[in-house]
Protein backbone atom coordinates (compact mmCIF):
# COMPACT_ATOMS: atom_id res chain seq x y z
CA UNK A 1 0.00 0.00 0.00
CA UNK A 2 1.66 3.52 -1.20
CA UNK A 3 2.69 5.85 2.09
CA UNK A 4 0.04 8.16 0.54
CA UNK A 5 -2.74 6.40 1.22
CA UNK A 6 -1.18 5.90 5.04
CA UNK A 7 -0.86 9.86 5.19
CA UNK A 8 -4.69 10.22 3.92
CA UNK A 9 -6.20 7.88 6.66
CA UNK A 10 -3.37 10.11 9.21
CA UNK A 11 -4.71 13.22 8.37
CA UNK A 12 -8.50 13.08 8.09
CA UNK A 13 -8.56 10.74 11.45
CA UNK A 14 -6.82 13.54 12.95
CA UNK A 15 -9.21 15.77 11.37
CA UNK A 16 -11.98 13.62 12.99
CA UNK A 17 -10.39 13.67 16.31
CA UNK A 18 -10.37 9.34 15.67
CA UNK A 19 -7.42 7.61 17.36
CA UNK A 20 -6.03 4.33 15.85
CA UNK A 21 -8.42 2.50 18.90
CA UNK A 22 -11.19 4.05 17.29
CA UNK A 23 -10.33 3.03 13.42
CA UNK A 24 -9.42 -0.67 14.42
CA UNK A 25 -12.71 -1.46 16.31
CA UNK A 26 -14.80 0.38 13.42
CA UNK A 27 -13.22 -2.00 10.83
CA UNK A 28 -12.73 -5.20 13.09
CA UNK A 29 -8.83 -5.18 13.37
CA UNK A 30 -6.10 -4.23 15.70
CA UNK A 31 -4.75 -1.36 16.39
CA UNK A 32 -0.74 -2.95 14.95
CA UNK A 33 -3.37 -3.01 11.33
CA UNK A 34 -4.39 0.44 11.31
CA UNK A 35 -0.61 1.69 12.67
CA UNK A 36 0.49 -0.65 9.41
CA UNK A 37 -1.71 1.15 7.71
CA UNK A 38 -0.90 4.68 9.05
CA UNK A 39 2.93 3.79 7.49
CA UNK A 40 1.90 2.41 4.25
CA UNK A 41 2.99 -0.58 5.23
CA UNK A 42 -0.32 -2.64 5.58
CA UNK A 43 -0.99 -4.74 2.06
CA UNK A 44 -3.94 -6.70 1.40
CA UNK A 45 -7.09 -4.40 2.88
CA UNK A 46 -10.20 -6.12 1.48
CA UNK A 47 -12.86 -4.07 -0.42
CA UNK A 48 -15.23 -4.19 2.89
CA UNK A 49 -12.86 -2.75 5.30
CA UNK A 50 -11.76 -0.02 2.19
CA UNK A 51 -15.81 0.75 1.98
CA UNK A 52 -16.01 0.77 5.74
CA UNK A 53 -12.71 3.16 6.14
CA UNK A 54 -13.96 5.28 3.44
CA UNK A 55 -17.09 5.66 5.28
CA UNK A 56 -15.90 6.64 8.48
CA UNK A 57 -13.20 9.09 7.23
CA UNK A 58 -16.01 10.40 5.18
CA UNK A 59 -13.71 10.22 1.96
CA UNK A 60 -14.21 9.54 -1.41
CA UNK A 61 -12.67 5.67 -2.60
CA UNK A 62 -10.79 7.34 -5.00
CA UNK A 63 -9.70 9.53 -3.05
CA UNK A 64 -8.23 7.52 -0.70
CA UNK A 65 -6.60 5.31 -3.31
CA UNK A 66 -4.75 8.40 -4.78
CA UNK A 67 -7.14 8.59 -8.46
CA UNK A 68 -8.28 12.16 -7.87
CA UNK A 69 -7.11 15.49 -5.27
CA UNK A 70 -10.71 16.09 -4.17
CA UNK A 71 -11.61 14.66 -0.34
CA UNK A 72 -15.61 14.33 -1.34
CA UNK A 73 -16.34 14.99 -4.85
CA UNK A 74 -20.25 16.54 -5.00
CA UNK A 75 -22.83 14.06 -6.46
CA UNK A 76 -24.73 14.99 -10.03
CA UNK A 77 -27.64 15.93 -7.89
CA UNK A 78 -25.17 18.14 -5.37
CA UNK A 79 -23.76 19.89 -8.04
CA UNK A 80 -26.89 20.44 -9.80
CA UNK A 81 -28.49 22.02 -6.71
CA UNK A 82 -25.21 24.12 -5.96
CA UNK A 83 -25.17 25.86 -9.42
CA UNK A 84 -29.09 26.48 -9.46
CA UNK A 85 -28.64 28.13 -6.02
CA UNK A 86 -25.38 30.29 -7.86
CA UNK A 87 -27.68 31.25 -11.03
CA UNK A 88 -30.55 32.45 -8.70
CA UNK A 89 -27.97 34.70 -6.73
CA UNK A 90 -26.36 35.65 -10.43
CA UNK A 91 -29.80 36.43 -11.67
CA UNK A 92 -30.62 38.23 -8.07
CA UNK A 93 -27.64 41.02 -8.44
CA UNK A 94 -28.24 41.39 -12.56
CA UNK A 95 -32.09 42.35 -11.49
CA UNK A 96 -30.26 44.76 -8.92
CA UNK A 97 -28.83 46.65 -11.79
Amino acid sequence: MPKSIGIRVRNRAKALNLTQNDIATHLGVSRDFVARLYAGKKRGLSFEQLDALCHLLELDTNFLLGRNSTPNPLSDEELGDLLNEIGAIVSTKINKC
